[in-house]
């Protein structure tokens, strides 16, 4: 992978540590960009320096110490390529404060911009609703979710994440997975995207094409930083767990009572659909696959419109769930293969027990 820009370049980190934090994972989502050098305080980094991930386009930074409460502490980190944006700093042990208030605020004007945006666009408020309900970070400031049921939300949702990933270890190596146990989980997730639907007017299937074009990129939003040059990207898929959306459909459909079967039979064939187009994001030329990791982060260009229309008229010819199933089962392969994407999660919930930007 080239790089736009070979001139080394600087980011001065600045963190405050809350309350029962015993050390700190630091990922940054570039596009393009790889660390060249970590320079900070010795106590604050684990011997032997720092962790980094191995694929591109991110990467993490690991500070491991009993870190006394309310300290801050300050990295000078070296890379090349492009801009970095605000990282997400991770932090190992259990905290229940509000976010470090200068990052806080950069993460409470996403949160408004998005909710400005929300108002006068019924796409971007179905992707807000969705966003702000289950993101560990715009939590905080979603203000009908009390802190206790925040901490209980998140926690659910890594552990239904967990065991989504093992149905598709099941799927992967081609046998059917069993049913998930936890149906209240299901439950309160499900009724998560019917509230969301509401924005759409209950039509599930307007919902499951404004997903497709979430993952073609077409709902992309570029938020300026106050008093800064940075730009937070907002409204496309940044992580794997693009992966997990069909999965969970499938987990309510298959519930001996199913759950929403209206929404989610109406949304399946699309939910399987942004795998592909996400997929084709990253590797529109590839001759071999590439590692899940590497599509922790989006790209920066939309899909053309005749590639859109290329996959779109290849799932007009999968009907059943079966074929679906089947279908993801093809993605899975050619995103790099079920392993590589175990492997990132577990690794990064092993890294920290809750997020604060």
């Amino acid at each position: 992978m080239s790089f736009p820009s070979e001139a080394l370049q600087t980011f001065d980190l600045s963190l405050v540590a809350p309350s029962g934090a015993t050390g700190v994972q630091v990922t940054f989502s570039p596009t393009r960009s790889r660390l060249v050098q970590v320079a900070g305080p010795s106590d604050f980094v684990r011997a032997g320096g720092v962790e980094l991930e191995d694929g591109l386009p991110r990467f993490g930074i690991r500070f491991i110490t009993p870190i006394p409460a309310k300290r801050g502490f300050q990295a000078h980190i070296s890379y090349l390529g492009e801009q970095l944006r605000a990282p997400l700093a991770c932090w190992d042990g259990r905290t229940d404060e509000p976010p470090d208030p200068a990052c806080g605020r950069r993460w409470q004007n996403v949160y408004a911009q998005r909710e400005k945006l929300a108002m006068t666009n019924p796409a971007q408020a179905y992707l807000f609703e969705l966003d702000r309900l289950t993101h560990p970070v715009l939590l905080h400031f979603c203000r009908e979710v009390c802190r206790d049921e925040r901490a209980r939300r998140i926690q659910r949702q890594d552990d239904l994440a967990k065991v989504l990933l093992a149905r598709l270890e099941d799927r992967f190596g081609g046998t059917a997975p069993p049913a998930v146990q936890d149906v209240d989980a299901c439950r309160q997730f499900s009724a998560i995207f019917r509230q969301a639907a509401t924005m759409l007017r209950q039509d599930y299937r307007h919902a499951g094409e404004v997903l497709e074009a979430f993952a073609a990129g077409y709902h992309r939003v570029e938020i300026s930083v106050p008093n800064s040059s940075v730009i937070d990207v907002m409204s496309e898929p940044d992580s794997y767990f693009v992966f997990l959306f069909a999965e969970f459909g499938f987990a309510c459909l298959e519930q001996s009572h199913p759950i929403d079967p209206d929404m989610w039979l109406s949304m399946l064939q699309s939910l399987v659909k942004i795998q592909s187009l996400y997929l084709e994001r990253w590797t529109p030329d590839a001759r071999t696959p590439m590692r899940v990791r590497d599509y922790q982060q989006p790209p920066p260009r939309p899909l053309a419109p005749h590639v859109v229309e290329r996959i779109t008229s290849e799932y007009s010819r999968i009907v059943t769930i079966e074929q679906l199933k089947n279908k993801v089962r093809f993605n899975l392969k050619m995103a790099g293969g079920y392993r590589g994407m175990i492997e990132d999660l577990n690794e990064d919930h092993a890294k920290s027990d809750r997020c604060d930007p």
